[in-house]
């Protein structure tokens, strides 16, 4: 598979078809798939004239190059016919894919224009440096990008800005830590707020402890929400028995308060919670041949369709299956702060965090700490049953793709 120009994999265009350099001779469209796909009309020099997402490749491009409708008056419509010369383009399995390819080919084919696909496709982080001066939690959907830079920790992927601030909140809440910055950049010097009072903050703000402890309490914050949520609210219900048996009630009952915290951590918003270096999914979604399974890699911003598989497959097959996807995983490279890297993951993000409400959507799963067998072998008989019972209408209904075009450009 090619890689883009910002070294991450791109989609290759298989599909070529030449087009006549008559405008007027008729065009033989049927060597193009009527099928999901993303396509680019090029001109003589091969430069891109427009470049499309469509649940009909060959629908969508007899449609660009038909002649204006002279009766419908005045239109803003591009006439390809004259400037057209191939048509170049691949089918896709799913919604996915088809945007993940578009996004690959827009940076590297129309890098002026490209940028206004962006606005829809951005995750949400907490970024915190604890080593900082004055360290603090800023929500983000650019990181590596200024303020917040390629310093420190991510967390997330979030749901949306406003969960990102509730996580913020939480982290607060769970480690008593400053809520008010522009007081605590004044420490030791400053006078404290309320929260002291409340023993809710040990006011670095005013030297009631040293700068080093307070960044000491921020990695133990950033530490607890890269655990995975089940880990850590088991690990305060330990701490919260034994401190009811050795009747310390006082130190069980804050516990108590910081489980209840803590548990919304385990809502869907921060399902996927962890440090951004460790962004890695396995995307399980459909293929163009029927009954198979297309599965995709995805490494901080590389993101590379692996292979199809039969949504049946299971035993010493699947076992495999998960050798190879490993092996690929540690051969990764899994820089995630590079502008495309970005891009890349903001579009992954609108994924995870999307209603399943088309039938065949399929479903990532995280593979952080290695992929799991019997999590991929569910998936496969999840999307498989979905599979089944689509029939060809059904699966038109419910298909998300959309036409998406971006014009003379480049």
């Amino acid at each position: 598979m090619p890689p883009s120009r910002d070294h991450l994999p791109g989609p290759p265009l298989p599909i070529r078809l030449t087009l006549p350099s008559d405008p007027a001779e008729a065009i033989d469209l049927k060597p193009l798939p009527a099928r999901p796909g993303v396509f680019a009309l090029e001109n003589e020099t091969g430069a891109t004239l427009a470049l499309a997402i469509t649940a009909d490749v060959r629908r969508l491009v007899r449609a660009r190059l038909a002649p204006p409708d002279e009766d419908a008056g005045p239109s803003r419509k591009i006439d390809f016919r004259g400037p057209a010369r191939t048509v170049a383009a691949t089918t896709v399995g799913s919604a996915f894919e088809a945007d993940w390819a578009y996004l690959q080919l827009a940076r590297q084919r129309l890098p002026h224009t490209y940028a206004s696909l962006l606005d829809r496709w951005r995750g949400w982080f907490i970024h915190a440096n604890p080593e900082a001066d004055y360290p603090r939690f800023v929500k983000t959907n650019s990181p590596g990008a200024p303020p917040t830079g390629r310093t420190g920790v991510h967390l997330g992927p979030i749901s949306d800005k406003h969960a990102a601030q509730r996580g913020i909140e939480l982290l607060h809440d769970l480690f008593d830590l400053c809520r008010y910055y522009h007081i605590l950049v004044e420490a030791p010097n400053a006078a404290a707020c309320a929260y002291k009072e409340m023993g809710k903050c040990p006011a670095p703000c005013d030297g009631s402890i040293t700068m080093d402890e307070y960044r000491a309490m921020m990695r133990r914050a950033i530490d607890f929400a890269q655990t995975p949520i089940d880990e850590a609210l088991a690990g305060l219900e330990i701490d919260m028995r034994r401190a009811g048996e050795a009747l310390n009630f006082e130190e069980a009952e804050r516990l108590r308060r910081r489980l209840e915290t803590a548990d919304e951590l385990a809502r869907p918003a921060f399902r996927f919670l962890d440090r951004l270096d460790q962004f890695r999914f396995l995307a399980v979604l459909p293929s163009e041949r029927a009954e198979y399974v297309r599965l995709i890699l995805v490494c901080g911003g590389w993101i590379e369709p692996l292979l199809d598989l039969p949504a049946t497959a299971g035993g010493r097959d699947l076992e495999e299956v998960v050798s190879a996807i490993d092996r690929r995983l540690a051969a990764t490279p899994g820089d995630a702060l590079s502008e495309a890297s970005v891009q890349n993951i903001g579009l992954v993000c609108r994924y995870l965090f999307r209603p399943r409400k088309e039938k065949t959507a399929g479903e990532f799963l995280p593979i952080a700490r290695g992929v799991s067998g019997e999590a991929l072998s569910a998936a496969l008989r999840r999307l498989g049953r979905r599979l089944a019972v689509a029939t060809d209408d059904r699966q038109k209904a419910d298909d998300p793709l959309k036409d998406i075009v971006i014009e003379e450009a480049g």
